[in-house]
């Protein structure tokens, strides 16, 4: 038994680096051809199975670059990348991270940081969200008091171009230009096993991420009109119907 799991633990490594010089004098001889080449169907078969997965995940990258691109940059991420999970849907959520460092194109770094995002957040599992009647009897005091924490499967991205606007012409058919530079601001949240791509203004942008890191709704209006001081009036003016907007939305997870 431990010389068939030494064998086995060595065909797997083999495969894993697309070399079988270890394994292959003890693969039987196959009627036709020889061991490694029924060696290298298990090694393609498994780089070819990661391909596939990333590739299904990021398909306005691929509109984007063509596919030949997308195809060498998905081919370096399988070999430099191991499988560590059971549920092959996890393995291409670092794609993203990997095209923003392998990438010198920043349009398509950012694409793919939205279509990894919104995969990773998918396959998180989605939290109850606050109802907007669990506010109805605080006052102010007691609202500043309160921490607003965001959903479980929620992301708060900043882009400097709009890839969203471009994702969002590619899934209607509508043959997207490429952007020009903009800032842009983004929620990704799961909400009723959907995944909902909130664009936001950057003011709110700032409050929202200083709500999320764990601050008060007092503690966060006073850093963001801090940070945003140039947009005291239009942040004071807007403040009441982004909150009644993001709770009806369903931004954040509820703390009852």
């Amino acid at each position: 038994m431990p010389r068939y799991t030494n064998q086995l633990h060595a065909f797997c490594d083999g495969i894993i680096k697309n070399d079988g010089r270890d394994v292959v004098e003890t693969i039987a001889p196959p009627p036709r051809g020889d061991a490694a080449q029924r060696f290298r169907i298990y090694t393609e078969g498994y780089r070819i199975r990661l391909q596939k997965a990333v590739e299904a995940d990021y398909p306005c990258l691929k509109h984007y670059l063509g596919e030949r691109a997308l195809h060498v940059l998905i081919a370096d991420y399988v070999e430099q990348t191991l499988s560590q999970h059971f549920n092959l849907d996890r393995y291409p959520f670092a794609f993203g991270e990997f095209v923003g460092k392998n990438s010198a194109d920043p349009i398509a770094k950012e694409i793919a940081l939205l279509e990894s995002a919104i995969s990773s957040v998918f396959m998180t599992e989605e939290s109850d969200p606050l109802e907007p009647g669990d506010l109805s009897n605080l006052d102010p005091e007691q609202f500043g008091r309160m921490m607003l924490r965001p959903r479980q499967a929620s992301l708060l991205l900043s882009f400097t171009y709009p890839v969203n606007t471009y994702l969002t012409a590619f899934r209607a058919d509508q043959a997207p230009q490429e952007p020009a530079p903009a800032a842009h601001y983004l929620h990704v949240y799961r909400h009723q096993n959907h995944i909902v791509r909130h664009e936001l203004l950057q003011p709110a942008f700032v409050l929202l991420q200083h709500l999320f890191c764990g601050q008060t709704v007092e503690e966060a209006l006073e850093n963001t009109l801090s940070q945003e001081a140039k947009a005291t009036e239009f942040i004071i003016a807007n403040l009441q119907s982004w909150f009644q907007e993001w709770t009806a939305a369903g931004f954040f997870a509820t703390s009852l």
